[in-house]
């Protein structure tokens, strides 16, 4: 069994719509063994989203949903 760490821009793609997030999920959709998360990437996409969000390439909601959805998580 491998174990599978995503990198940052693999899972701001799940999380905050964009144009690789078809391709991602697709990816994610096909995987047979569990994705591990450690709290490095958890911080790392949170930041990601809130660059994001002060850089404006994605709106207050979808940001703030991303958020949510990572907090879900």
């Amino acid at each position: 069994m491998v174990n599978a760490y995503p990198d940052t821009s693999f899972l701001y793609s799940l999380y905050a719509p964009q144009a690789h997030t078809a391709r991602a999920a697709a990816l994610f959709a096909a995987m047979t063994e569990p994705l591990h998360l450690t709290s490095l990437n958890r911080f790392e996409l949170v930041n990601a989203i809130q660059l994001a969000l002060f850089r404006k390439t994605i709106t207050r909601d979808t940001g703030l949903l991303a958020l949510k959805k990572v907090d879900a998580n």
